[in-house]
């Protein structure tokens, strides 16, 4: 399915920033959500997002991996039962079509670089 085309501008305004997991844990209650607490360095911090990568990726093994997020998204509320949570960005993943495949940088990279 191919989306329609935006404008340059319109892709400038994505606030696409690496970021470095540095916990990830089952959402209890859901078949889909890890939670993840990331640092995306001294600008922007400490931020928590979920994402429906849970059949794919162990928690643990997203630990310290530096992967890349959308981090200028309004945060998003939702409710799990009777939990209430909020995600504050949106990783980026490629879609296999039997998979989500997480980016991996070729070298090393700060919390908070901008990807371009």
């Amino acid at each position: 399915m191919t989306k329609p085309q935006i404008s340059f501008e319109d892709f400038l305004k994505l606030d696409i920033r690496v970021g470095e997991v540095t916990e990830a844990a089952e959402v209890p209650g859901s078949e889909k959500l890890l939670k993840l607490t990331v640092n995306f360095g001294q600008e922007t911090g400490l931020r928590t997002i979920f994402s429906g990568i849970k059949k794919w990726y162990n928690p643990s093994s997203l630990q310290g991996r530096k992967l890349a997020f959308i981090t200028n998204l309004p945060p998003k509320k939702f409710k799990i039962k009777t939990e209430e949570y909020e995600s504050e960005g949106m990783i980026l993943a490629a879609d296999s079509g039997e998979e989500a495949i997480l980016y991996q940088f070729d070298k090393e990279v700060e919390p908070g670089s901008v990807v371009r």
